[in-house]
């Protein structure tokens, strides 16, 4: 039974418990449970809220590691930053139809938390809601990798898939599969099962570790022909029995179909040459770039046979090859531009560019994989998502002027890649473009570059140093992480946004200036920079967000700029020789673990303040100013 002295109320506020923990039930007639209300009561196990409650306010369970069990009322609409910070123990949670917010880092590091469900009526989430937890969702809409954070989801149970961001698709198929007796002739059904088989190439190992979607795909005969070889010998690398005999039995199903593929193959593969036929045959290219497109050739072919295989080669990728020209053609492939035959002048009078039947295949991604050097001539505006992906031997490219966007993944996992200038044109660099590329030891980016992508140079190993373009505004999520060599980097004043993540883990970085349009200094932005001994954090900056500069082991001294109102767990934690930090009286709230593991630090505070009182609460010595 809980005293009723246990709460302390205000106007409907439960601004404290200070009661002892175990089961507790809130008083009918509370309104709101304030910020900090139970923060840090470790020994609370459940805790039963009243259908009047309509706000939990930031950090209100925070903490609470033994919080196992909580019922959200439907009357509840808000759900504050870090209101369940660290309940290690809470292993499911449904949040229900009314809500509309749920705020930064509302359940971070709920370590149990396996089960969560996210109603349709929800229209704001703060970052990183769910870092750090194991999930299995239940949702109408789920956003993307910032509001996830860094958690692990196991499946998503969602309406429509196209509005679950990319990466976490794959964990939306799992969990439409994982429902059973589903409708597959149903629109959600249909998105699910599309997604699937129109990527079954290079989901190939996340299908082998998730059975049950090898299954799936087998029992309805969503797995096409001709994959089966090759999930068949990724199988039996594995060692796995179970799934090799799954994989046979499916191709002893098909009956012949299998053996046709593969005299398919071996055709094709005599004719056009090994490498040609490994690329097209073990990856998907992205060729979304050119449908739509017309081409008309004029004069002899080369490397296609007949007009008629290039024609239905265009055709499988939404392109169009037309006997003549006219004002819908977008290129005369032609390897004689100034013939006075007729198409030749017809595309001159019309403006149409021409182009050789090199550049046509290097175009519609005909490229042989050996490659130690590609050039992207003048008139490609875009080079497609994933065009280079993979590119081994590929030491240098030459990227033309006429390009505006580098797509995503472009030259991702290209291991030989040693420099790349990107042209004057280009303002876009997508989503992990140069990703994954260890030998790329320097990059110009030049003036016109208005955005770089997600994780857009992340793992390049060699990458010494960087100058980022004035024109630049924002640096994408995890766009430099793992750039272990990246000693410097200038980021110009123009830049407002720095994305979570973005240099994490450049361990040579040693001094950063931020720029004063900033004005918050994102999760994770600067972690295990083990180098970083100097940083600037400009006036402009309000929050300094969750693990913005932890492991940051060379930081001695940091000045938190006045204005600054919010600073995030795990902030500063494992800096090792970090020993003084000077807090300033606009600073309201510091999170749980902000300081951790940072035995020699002294806080300078104004007397009085929030942050003398956190001193106190977490027993870190401090100094007035």
């Amino acid at each position: 039974m809980n005293d009723p002295g246990d709460f302390m109320i205000e106007n409907g506020v439960l601004k404290k418990y200070k009661g002892t923990g175990g089961d507790v039930t809130i008083p009918d007639g509370v309104t709101e449970i304030g910020g900090r209300a139970f923060d840090g009561c470790s020994s609370l196990a459940s805790v039963t809220i009243p259908d009047s409650v309509t706000k939990i306010g930031d950090s209100a369970f925070s903490g609470c590691s033994s919080l196992a069990s909580v019922t959200i009322p439907d009357g509840v609409t808000e759900i504050g930053d870090s209101a369940f910070s660290g309940c290690s123990s809470l292993a499911n949670v449904v949040i229900p139809y009314g809500v509309t917010a749920i705020g930064w880092d509302a359940f971070s590091d709920c370590t149990n938390l396996t089960s969560v469900t996210i109603p349709s009526s929800v229209e704001e989430m703060g970052f990183s809601v769910f870092d750090g937890c194991s999930l299995s969702i239940t949702a109408e809409t789920v956003p993307g990798s910032r509001v996830l954070g860094s958690c692990d989801v196991r499946e998503i149970h969602t309406g429509d898939i196209s509005k679950v961001e990319p990466e976490y698709r794959f964990a939306a198929v799992r969990g439409f599969i994982r429902e059973g007796n589903a409708d597959l002739d149903s629109e959600r059904a249909k998105g699910h099962l599309k997604y699937l088989t129109n990527n079954a190439g290079w989901l190939r190992s996340a299908v082998l570790d998730a059975r049950e979607v090898l299954a799936f795909m087998c029992e309805n005969g969503l797995l096409k022909v001709k994959y089966v070889d090759a999930y068949s010998a990724e199988a039996e690398k594995r060692g796995d029995a179970e799934l090799t005999a799954m994989i046979l039995e499916y191709k002893n199903k098909l009956g012949g179909a299998v053996e046709k593929e593969a005299e398919r193959k071996k055709a094709e593969a005599d004719r056009f040459g090994d490498e040609w036929f490994r690329r097209n045959s073990e990856r998907d290219i992205k060729k979304d770039g050119i449908q739509g497109m017309v081409f008309v050739v004029m004069g002899k072919l080369g490397f296609w046979r007949t007009r008629g295989e290039l024609r239905d080669y265009l055709e499988e990728y939404g392109a169009v090859l037309d006997p003549s020209v006219n004002m819908n053609t977008d290129y005369l492939v032609t390897d004689d531009p100034e013939s006075t035959a007729k198409k030749a002048p017809k595309a001159r009078e019309l403006g149409v560019p021409m182009i050789s039947e090199k550049e046509l295949n290097e175009m519609i991604g005909v490229y042989f994989k050996d490659a130690a050097h590609v050039e992207v001539p003048c008139w490609v505006k875009r080079i497609f998502p994933s065009a280079f992906e993979g590119y081994e031997k590929l030491t240098s490219v030459t990227i033309g002027d006429g390009v505006k966007e580098i797509g995503e993944r472009a030259f991702s996992g290209c291991p030989s890649l040693a420099s790349v200038t990107i042209p004057d044109g280009v303002t876009v660099i997508g989503r992990g473009a140069f990703s994954g590329c260890p030998s790329l030891a320097s990059v110009t980016i030049t003036a016109c570059v208005k955005e770089i992508g997600e994780r857009a140079f992340s793992g390049c190993t060699s990458l010494v140093s960087v100058a980022i373009p004035a024109g630049e505004t924002e640096i994408g999520w995890a766009a430099f992480s793992g750039c272990e060599k990246l000693k410097s980097i200038t980021i110009p004043d123009g830049v407002t946004k720095i994305g979570g993540y973005a240099f994490s883990g450049c361990t040579g970085l040693a001094a950063v200036t931020i720029p004063e349009g900033v004005t918050r200094i994102n999760w994770e932005v600067f972690s295990e920079c083990s180098s970083l001994t100097n940083v600037t954090v400009p006036d402009g900056v309000t929050e300094i967000g969750w693990g913005a500069f932890r492991g940051c082991m060379g930081l001695t001294d940091v000045m938190v700029p006045d204005g600054v109102k919010y600073i995030g767990s795990s902030a500063f934690s494992g800096c090792e020789k970090l020993k003084n930090v000077t807090i300033p009286i606009s600073v309201t709230e510091i999170g749980s673990d902000a300081f951790s593991g940072c035995p020699d630090l002294t806080l300078r505070v104004p007397a009085g303040s929030f942050a003398e009182q956190y001193a106190r609460r977490r027993r870190i010595p401090f100094k007035w100013i």
